[in-house]
């Protein structure tokens, strides 16, 4: 059955693609793509400056809390468990980040699932949808607090988090996503979009947690293997989740929706296309990143040293 599954979702997944693609290359722009974007925008977007004065303001204030956060009380407990030197820095990080994840994943999945349906039915995404609509405030709430925190997560990257191997990847990831955001809130894809922020920050819990269990492994001086169980078991549930969520569910319940479903809900919806493209640049950046999770699954299976692979040796940093 898992190969029947994967194999008629490959051919969904061609087909969608040819779909696609035949849309965009029979379509004719009227004064050139890049004009007739930002000429629909103009006309069709209805975001505030007040929206991302908000947005940036929410971003101060994260940053402000994790800086707090950190020194007061996650530092302070840091050096009570007397982590190894190497993985103090990475487990206040990392602690930070399944506190917002768990808060902001828990109030998506009570809107997801339980008030709108857009799980179990993604088709609803695109019901009474009219140019222009108000933003349920819920919803907003939640865009504002996601562009808040990626706008803080690319000042993180920059100067508060632990340098990685994709670092790059991880700026551009980010820049994508506040596109990405700030596109779907503008043009009122706003439904839709929860349900992108949704299927990515589970995967991100389980996997802040597994990294402090990791560097939970090691403390003064002795080596504790149960917080080395505990990281290998959430890592396996971190991979699970991952492909279903970030890979399966992505596919049929977002770029379904948003490449074929839309076509016969709103066949007329404009900007359509480019949202289209920044979904599928955000699947070959989740597929660019389960590679290293399959390298860290790889060190787990051969018996190896398990880290994350993305991470800088000390030495090739100095």
């Amino acid at each position: 059955k898992s190969l029947d599954a994967c194999e008629e979702m490959l051919v969904e997944f061609s087909r969608l693609s040819a779909d696609l693609w035949r849309r965009f290359s029979t379509e004719s722009p009227r004064n050139g793509y890049i004009s007739d974007f930002f000429d629909d925008l103009r006309s069709y977007g209805y975001a505030k400056t007040s929206d991302y004065a908000s947005a940036v303001f929410v971003a101060l204030l994260i940053t402000l809390a994790r800086y707090s956060t950190s020194k007061y009380i996650l530092e302070p407990f840091v050096h009570s468990l007397r982590l190894e030197a190497k993985n103090r820095h990475k487990f206040v990080e990392s602690s930070w980040k399944v506190f917002f994840y768990v808060f902001s994943w828990s109030y998506c999945l009570y809107l997801v699932v339980w008030k709108y349906g857009f799980f179990q039915t993604p088709a609803l995404v695109w019901a009474d949808f009219k140019l222009g609509m108000d933003v349920p405030a819920d919803i907003y709430g939640v865009y504002i607090l996601q562009l808040g925190f990626y706008f803080h997560s690319i000042f993180a990257t920059l100067y508060m988090d632990e340098v990685r191997r994709d670092f790059i990847a991880t700026l551009f990831h980010h820049v994508l996503t506040i596109c990405l955001i700030g596109f779907s809130l503008t043009v009122r894809y706003h439904n839709i979009g929860l349900l992108v922020i949704f299927f990515h920050d589970v995967t991100d819990i389980l996997m802040e947690s597994s990294k402090c269990s990791l560097y939970a492994q090691n403390r003064n001086g002795k080596e504790y293997p149960v917080w080395g169980h505990v990281a290998n078991v959430g890592f396996g549930c971190f991979m699970i989740t991952w492909f279903m969520s970030r890979m399966y569910w992505f596919f049929y319940k977002v770029l379904y929706s948003a490449g074929h479903l839309v076509l016969l809900k709103v066949p007329d919806l404009k900007l359509q296309l480019f949202f289209n493209l920044m979904l599928w640049i955000l699947t070959l950046l989740n597929t660019y990143w389960f590679y290293y999770i399959v390298k860290v699954a790889w060190r787990i299976l051969s018996g190896q040293e398990v880290k994350d692979s993305r991470e800088i040796d000390a030495q090739k940093k100095d």
